[in-house]
């Protein structure tokens, strides 16, 4: 709309994550063939056309190489304060999630994850989303689910400073700030390996990598509680 407008005018994209197959990604699209088509043609357009695009992992940066020549990779970043020293609660083990409520972000097995672990745990989860009222149904009856809604950011601080796991089950990413905020404070990492995420992370190092299953990421879970201090201190 702006190149009809105004022919020669400078536009720049940021694009949060690939939009190549953006509609396997959104439900509605599923049900509209001939929309999604020209939706995704559309965003192609986008980028082709745009003077520039910033993007924030290497492999957007790639994908979008062969449609534009100015793709100029932007990673998202964080202030960096003194680690804190952490230790496992003696009680239970205090997974968090965070991020928007979202069919995309999997969050209900997550919580499937946590349900069945053998272990005492609990799962924070912070966040707004058109998935709310379905995982609140998901929760009812459960002592190990928490959903609290979207907090603010000083909040969401204190969360990961007295959590032991963050727990991310995206099928896509870009690069996630929540992810960068976790590692700053200590917090080890369970994801899945999406978007740019392993260009942040070292896998078996400070963050374990999940299939996205319930089973996958309690596996992932007892290897970092087995050596906690190695993966917080990393």
């Amino acid at each position: 709309a702006v190149r009809l407008m105004r022919p020669g005018a400078v536009c720049y994209v940021f694009s949060h994550g690939t939009y190549l197959n953006m509609w396997q990604r959104v439900r509605f699209f599923k049900k509209a063939p001939f929309i999604r088509l020209m939706f995704q043609q559309f965003l192609m357009q986008v980028i082709k056309k745009s003077t520039a695009v910033f993007v924030l992992d290497g492999g957007t940066e790639k994908d979008y190489s062969a449609y534009n020549r100015r793709v100029i990779l932007v990673r998202n970043s964080i202030v960096c304060r003194s680690r804190q020293e952490r230790s496992l609660s003696a009680s239970e083990v205090r997974f968090l999630f965070v991020g928007r409520l979202s069919e995309g972000k999997r969050i209900g097995t997550i919580m499937e994850a946590v349900k069945g672990y053998h272990r005492p745990c609990t799962l924070s989860i912070l966040g707004d989303g058109e998935e709310r009222q379905k995982l609140e149904e998901a929760a009812r009856g459960s002592e190990r689910i928490r959903l609290l809604g979207a907090v603010e950011p000083d909040e969401v601080e204190r969360f990961m400073r007295c959590s032991d796991i963050l727990v991310m089950n995206s099928d896509s990413e870009g690069m996630p700030m929540v992810i960068l905020e976790a590692i700053r404070t200590g917090m080890p990492v369970i994801t899945t390996d999406v978007g740019g995420i392993h260009e942040a992370l070292t896998f078996g190092s400070d963050s374990e990598a999940t299939d996205g299953t319930a089973q996958g990421i309690r596996d992932a879970a007892d290897r970092i509680l087995a050596d906690y201090d190695r993966y917080s201190e990393k």
